[in-house]
């Protein structure tokens, strides 16, 4: 999931909260993931 929260940290778009990260990310944007791996990262 870190690759794909990076992917969607580089897209266009001005919000980078992970719900609009994960719209923009179509099917790889599992916004419970992408969330998960940010909060439980090491």
């Amino acid at each position: 999931m870190g690759q794909v929260h990076l992917r969607g940290l580089l897209t266009d778009g001005q919000r980078k909260p992970v719900g609009p990260m994960a719209a923009r990310l179509g099917k790889d944007g599992n916004r419970q993931a992408l969330t998960r791996s940010i909060t439980t990262s090491p």
